[in-house]
């Protein structure tokens, strides 16, 4: 007869063939064991590792934080895991990512540790070139946040002078009936005027980029609708629009921001309208689950539903010079709903009015 003995696997045989790092330790925190693996990649006997031995492979610079690890744990008897330098056989120090979890009986006597060890120095390296990227890039965008600011600030002033003789030279012009001159100096202060918005604009934009400071409270979109009402005023009462709302509600924000994106969104429709048809707004808000959705409606002249996406972006404008504006605000708007952890989006057609929707976590 045959035997079988041959064909038998041990424990001990199973976990030397494991693709892993293997580990053991009695109760009494002293390792008691390591497999074939884990003295392959040491290059040592299982004498030398046992006991303390194998600390002697850590990483100077690491064993500390190592050790307390180990000693937090054993003392909790809870699972754990660390990461730490460990000198492999050609005397190369590599990152490593160890596991260990405590052992029971079945009536629940600990029984101290079995750990498991992987060679993570491929992923350390990676982690550590996207985080210096990720530090390079931070430090670019600080630097252009800055040389924007800087640059925008910087430009106001020369603006101004520029502005302040213009209007010298309109009101001398104006005097001596030379009105073609009154004229070309009249489009030189609408430029003018046009550039100091859009330089506002700009430095609102780049605040933002910057996370600058916001003082985030609960605030009543009620209030926030009557705030933007007001700085919409002289347009409204120009244009003779029915802005509207329905009841609205609480959300956690910071005022003067949601302020801005109300504003910006009445002022467009406002601007957009339909000629010689009075403006009609309407704002509303539905419970969407965890979060308000606010929708602003107008009557206005609408657009193609393809630029709904591309009107969100920087000096995107759909209707050229026919209408004034930076061409940012509702790239500002959707920087400050998305800090929010929210969304803009519009839905339009072309003479059948638009209707822009924004949410926002309740509060």
């Amino acid at each position: 007869m045959t035997s079988l003995r041959g064909d038998r696997t041990t424990p001990s045989a199973l976990v030397d063939a494991a693709p892993v790092m293997i580990w053991s330790a009695s109760a009494g925190r002293v390792c008691t064991y390591f497999n074939r693996p884990w003295l392959d990649y040491r290059g040592r006997m299982l004498q030398e590792e046992i006991g303390s031995g194998w600390t002697q492979g850590v990483h100077p610079d690491d064993l500390r934080r190592c050790l307390e690890a180990y000693d937090a744990n054993f003392q909790q008897r809870r699972s754990f895991q660390v990461d730490y330098r460990l000198r492999r056989h050609d005397a190369a120090y590599r990152w490593v990512l160890e596991y260990g979890a405590p052992r029971f009986t079945e009536h629940g006597r600990f029984m101290g540790y079995v750990g498991a060890c992987v060679d993570i120095q491929d992923r350390k390296i990676a982690e550590q070139a996207l985080e210096a990227s990720v530090t390079e890039l931070r430090r670019h965008k600080e630097e252009l946040m800055e040389f924007a600011y800087g640059a925008s600030h910087d430009l106001q002033e020369p603006l101004r002078t520029v502005a302040s003789y213009a209007h010298l030279l309109a009101r001398r012009c104006d005097h001596q009936n030379d009105r073609e001159m009154v004229e070309f100096l009249g489009f030189i202060l609408s430029g003018i005027k046009r550039m100091q918005a859009l330089i506002k604009e700009l430095l609102n934009y780049s605040s933002l980029l910057e996370g600058s400071s916001t003082q985030i409270t609960d605030l009543d979109c009620n209030a926030i609708f009557e705030e933007a009402m007001f700085a919409c005023q002289a347009a409204a009462q120009e244009t003779e629009a029915v802005i509207t709302h329905d009841s609205l509600p609480m959300v956690r924000a910071d005022r003067a921001q949601l302020v801005q994106v109300l504003q910006n969104l009445l002022s467009n429709a406002i601007k957009y309208r339909k000629p010689l048809e009075r403006p009609r707004i309407h704002v509303s808000a539905a419970n969407e689950g965890e979060e308000w959705v606010f929708q602003v409606a107008d009557n206005g002249i609408g657009f193609e539903t393809q630029y709904a996406e591309r009107i969100f972006g920087l000096f995107k404008r759909l209707h050229g010079g026919e209408y004034g504006g930076s061409g940012l605000g509702l790239g500002i708007c959707k920087k400050i709903i998305e800090r929010y952890g929210g969304r803009i989006w519009a839905n339009s057609q072309p003479g059948c009015g638009s209707q822009f929707f924004f949410s926002l976590p309740k509060a």
